[in-house]
């Protein structure tokens, strides 16, 4: 055998080799590009994911801060509203004028005076009013002689309609002074008021109703847990 037949296999072998050489690594750089890019990719989509995130936390953050404010500043307005400030410098001087001695008794004199008026017409259409029944002279009106006396009831039942029945002027004044002392606020206030109230000792700028008081209560104890800790025994 030649040297020539013996070389040539070996150039076939040589040339496959380098063929399958260069196409490994083709492969090769094809494979590390899918995954470069995959990577490239894959980094893309986190830092998006990323920003996503971020962004949403700062609005629920900024959501929140602004809440936050707008309660602190109803609160604020609600007490300031309701209440009287502490520091005399920037108290309202209608507020002072109102709760000076000199005004409390000059409306004193003025409710003395209105309702001196309206007993006097009252007791003109024959109206019995609580100032003026008389329950030992009701009874000495009912007795009959030496039979014993038994229309005990019927003196009570006249002495509590006089003095629960008022006049139509005297129930239309009650509404009034009830309507212009009305919180006028919404149920979401109620604890706000408790607070500055009870657990901050402010003064009110005028009287509260009964009715607004029990709900203003009632608001606060289920704000503070009052009634859970009673009915646990707490306290």
């Amino acid at each position: 055998m030649s040297k020539a037949s013996l070389s040539r296999p070996a150039t076939k072998q040589s040339v496959r080799s380098q063929k399958s050489q260069g196409v490994s690594k083709e492969q090769a750089e094809q494979a590390l590009q899918q995954q470069q890019a995959q990577s490239k990719s894959g980094f893309v989509k986190a830092v998006k994911t990323l920003f996503l995130r971020a962004s949403l936390s700062l609005s629920l953050v900024s959501h929140k801060l602004r809440q936050f404010a707008e309660d602190a500043l109803s609160s604020d307005e609600v007490v300031n509203e309701l209440f009287i400030v502490t520091s005399s410098s920037s108290l309202d001087p209608s507020v002072l004028e109102q709760n000076s001695p000199q005004s409390i008794a000059d409306d004193t004199t003025s409710n003395t005076m209105t309702t001196t008026a309206m007993e006097r017409e009252d007791s003109e259409t024959n109206l019995v009013l609580w100032s003026e029944f008389d329950a030992v002279k009701e009874a000495d009106a009912l007795r009959q002689g030496e039979t014993p006396f038994t229309k005990g009831p019927e003196v009570w039942q006249k002495r509590r309609a006089a003095w629960t029945n008022g006049t139509r002027e005297q129930k239309l004044q009650a509404k009034q002074r009830c309507l212009d002392n009305s919180l006028k606020l919404s149920k979401e206030n109620y604890p706000v008021v408790y607070s500055a109230l009870v657990e901050r000792n402010k003064t009110l700028k005028k009287p509260m109703n009964l009715k607004d008081a029990l709900k203003v209560i009632n608001s606060g104890w289920i704000a503070n847990k009052k009634w859970e800790k009673a009915a646990l025994g707490l306290g």
